[in-house]
């Protein structure tokens, strides 16, 4: 069904009153931008999780680790692999955004395997699970990002806190997104207890985005964002690949609820509340 009714409402008309989180996450400028007459943007909250499969639904990394230990088994090698908690988490990034009208925290966290043989551990292997991550925080005129795996700070950039609550126009789909749209279907559908537009591309990959936030700027129509933004919340996506597919789910969204404290347990400075130099950290 290319062009449906939701397709053409974008393509005629896509000036509506906006309160927008702009740019955010994007490499663009962050901007949080209101238009007089809407209500403040809610709290809002997605835990997402993001893996990369085959074309027999196979979780690549996983399956890699698994013919890795399969290859020492065969070998007549001693195995040390990992925990079933460790397997599940193998191949997965766990991505969380948190948005509130004046603090916007972004977690990724992704896991992989690494392993040592017979020249480390003679007549072993030995496998151990991978860890990279980071925490983004932004607040007005401060962006602080923090390495979850070697615990510093990696950046901490000031910014012009005016920046951050001005009053513009309301920001239409660039062209290019709505000329897109021409050659997409989507229908409307209810996820996690939110309305959601599910698009599907030409080539079979397919996006379903939350559709109840054009008030506050969150596009409801495709970008090139895979996870949650501040542009758009999507909330399920399938992105097809020669040999491959990135798939992600959504495990929790909630708006207008309470927000987990993603920083939790990690330093005061990452969390706005000190300032230390850059690349260090007060001890969690």
């Amino acid at each position: 069904m290319i062009a449906t009714k939701n397709n053409n409402r974008y393509l005629m008309n896509m000036h509506t009153p906006l309160q927008v989180l702009r740019l955010l996450f994007t490499g663009g400028v962050v901007l949080l931008l209101f238009s007089c007459g809407t209500d403040e943007v809610p709290d809002i909250y997605v835990d997402q999780r993001m893996e990369t499969v085959d074309d027999d639904g196979n979780n690549i990394i996983r399956q890699r680790y698994l013919d890795a230990v399969g290859i020492c088994e065969d070998a007549g090698k001693k195995v040390s692999g990992l925990s079933k908690k460790e397997i599940d988490l193998l191949g997965t990034r766990r991505y969380r955004l948190s948005i509130h009208k004046d603090k916007i925290v972004q977690r990724v966290e992704s896991w992989g395997f690494g392993m040592t043989g017979h020249y480390v551990n003679p007549g072993e292997c030995r496998f151990e699970l991978t860890f990279e991550g980071n925490l983004t925080v932004r607040t007005p005129g401060r962006t602080v990002v923090y390495d979850l795996k070697d615990g510093v700070i990696s950046e901490d950039e000031a910014g012009i806190p005016e920046a951050f609550r001005l009053f513009f126009e309301p920001v239409p789909v660039p062209k290019s997104l709505q000329d897109s749209l021409e050659t997409m279907s989507s229908e409307e559908d209810i996820l996690l207890g939110q309305p959601v537009l599910r698009w599907t591309r030409t080539d079979g990959s397919r996006e379903t985005i939350w559709s109840a936030g054009t008030q506050w700027g969150f596009w409801e129509v495709p970008t090139e964002n895979m996870f949650a933004s501040t542009e758009s919340i999507v909330l399920e996506a399938e992105r097809k690949r020669s040999f491959y597919t990135m798939r992600i789910t959504t495990q929790q969204f909630t708006v207008g609820a309470p927000l987990p404290n993603l920083e939790d347990g990690l330093p005061a400075a990452v969390q706005g509340k000190d300032e230390v130099p850059h690349g260090k950290t007060d001890t969690p």
